[in-house]
């Protein structure tokens, strides 16, 4: 399985865990080895435990989401990749949210090392408006 190939496997994953049902975590879970480290707002995640408790808060809320996203690897072999991502809440709130991670992946296509670096706060159509002119 080429890099690219294993971040799309792991951003489908994630659109599918939305709820934080336990298969659907699982799986997404099983895109990391065992000694992975995912890096969320600054947060360090680690284990098992650590990484289901890490997305069934993100994704709990949710009952759908769509991620964009562009892969590049760079020089040093670390994926980049920019993402853009929507979403509705369980309260019907419709959500935009976008960044950039970088992934380090093992020879067995899982990923090792994980870093969510945001953009700014999630965008919230309708109590988020332009300011006035």
């Amino acid at each position: 399985m080429s890099d690219d190939e294993v971040i799309e496997r792991y951003m489908r994953r994630f659109d599918r865990a939305v709820s934080a049902e336990p298969a659907a975590l699982n799986e997404l879970v099983e895109s990391f080895s065992d000694d992975a480290v995912v890096n969320f707002d600054g947060t360090p995640y680690a284990g098992r435990a650590g990484l289901l408790e890490l997305f069934g808060g993100v994704l709990g809320p949710l009952v759908e989401a769509c991620t964009h996203f562009t892969p590049e690897q760079l020089p040093d072999g670390t994926m980049k990749v920019p993402w853009a991502a929507s979403g509705r809440m369980s309260d019907g709130t419709v959500i935009a949210v976008a960044g950039t991670e970088y992934y380090t992946l093992n020879d067995q296509g899982l990923i090792t090392n994980l870093v969510n670096e945001p953009c700014g706060l999630p965008l919230t159509p309708g109590t988020d408006e332009a300011p006035a002119r």
